[in-house]
């Protein structure tokens, strides 16, 4: 069931938020274009790349600047996922909210661990631990591209608050069933 007036799909066990509501997460994500998105220059002023253009680049390679600038605003401690060979596969925000984990990306909120981890190849648990991520590496932004990239996530961040603020969300109620009842 989803209730368009608090943008929450629930479905008994989960709910989630967001761009998870779209029929289509990827392609949305592409929609959502850098306002600040710019050639960027290195010091011999010969232009690099770039990545920042829209949102999906948060899914895709730097999801650990989007949980950086959720924690900023929202002081949400970061997790991040490492498969069993030691790689990084995916960086996200954990909170609570009426008694349940919420796991929130550039893609919203959800409860559903899995779902959080759907876009990325993990086969199984055994494939993978979650660990809270030191996040002080990330806050040295080593490159003009980190810098650019935290800007956009910080205005993603500002721009779609009510996807990622879980003191915004209706309460949910196990007892009710999966029913959402307001504050």
């Amino acid at each position: 069931m989803y209730d368009k007036d608090s943008k929450i799909h629930n479905n008994d066990k989960h709910f989630h938020n967001g761009y998870y509501l779209e029929e289509n997460v990827n392609m949305k994500l592409c929609e959502v274009e850098n306002p600040y998105y710019s050639v960027i220059m290195d010091e011999n002023d010969e232009s690099i790349v770039n990545r920042y253009e829209n949102a999906q680049v948060f899914l895709k390679g730097s999801c650990q600047l989007f949980a950086l600038a959720l924690h900023e605003k929202k002081k949400y401690p970061v997790l991040e996922v490492i498969d069993h060979l030691g790689n990084l596969v995916h960086v996200f925000c954990i909170a609570k909210h009426s008694g349940r984990n919420v796991y929130i990306d550039v893609r919203g909120a959800t409860t559903d661990i899995l779902e959080c981890l759907a876009e990325f190849p993990i086969l199984s648990q055994d494939d993978y631990s979650i660990r809270r991520r030191d996040i002080e590496a990330d806050m040295r932004l080593e490159d003009k591209g980190d810098i650019e990239g935290l800007i956009f996530a910080k205005y993603l961040v500002e721009k779609d608050i009510d996807f990622y603020d879980v003191s915004k969300f209706p309460i949910f109620d196990i007892k009710l069933r999966g029913k959402i009842v307001s504050k």
